[in-house]
């Protein structure tokens, strides 16, 4: 797999021993009649074309592997933005800690569906928090 000029993602598949594929093929028994068996590939110009049937379809499952992959870049910059401590005006704001026990009591109490409807005010976390002072919570 690689990206051609930089536009093209290119998947390419190279077998060196097509033996270990298994075919249908007419197979020459030792007293010479000829039978259809399963038999392994032979490397020559008349298993081209199952070869080919092979290994499109394993490019195709491979693909559609890849494509089943998110991409995690977008939310570690915006984890990153969060933990990270801001400067405003000489006054320092810490990040959160997403491992701290407070950072996730906090988190589970914004994530109450009740805000969504009434919006967020300092006395209804509060009450869902009763340990921390109204300044700490306005400062968060």
């Amino acid at each position: 797999m690689y990206d051609k000029f930089g536009s093209v993602l290119r998947i390419e598949t190279t077998v060196n021993d097509v033996s270990q594929f298994k075919i249908s093929r007419d197979v020459q028994q030792r007293d010479g009649t000829v039978i259809q068996k399963v038999a392994p590939m032979k490397k020559n110009i008349y298993s081209l074309f199952p070869l080919a049937k092979l290994l499109q379809a394993s490019n195709r499952r491979f693909l559609e592997m890849v494509s089943s992959w998110d991409d995690p870049s977008d939310g570690a910059k915006k984890l990153e933005e969060l933990s990270d401590s801001k400067k405003d005006n000489d006054r320092r704001f810490k990040g959160f800690n997403f491992f701290s026990w407070e950072d996730q009591q906090l988190f589970r109490v914004l994530s109450h569906g009740e805000f969504n409807i009434n919006g967020l005010q300092n006395k209804s976390i509060r009450k869902l928090l009763p340990e921390l002072s109204p300044a700490s919570i306005s400062r968060i």
